[in-house]
């Protein structure tokens, strides 16, 4: 379920990351990449600890 719903957040990442070159959309697409890694991080350690 978790990682449908990473996969579902990268794929916004390029959608909206590819269009938009202004300084506005790189902020939107850097917060999206940085909660990406929050919930890969959240994801991971309690599977492999």
């Amino acid at each position: 379920m978790l990682d449908v719903v990473l996969i579902a957040l990268l794929s916004v990442v390029v959608i909206i990351g590819s269009p938009l070159s202004n300084a506005r959309g790189k902020a939107a697409v850097d917060w999206l990449q940085n909660t990406v890694k929050l919930y890969a991080r959240r994801i991971q350690l309690p599977n492999r600890s």
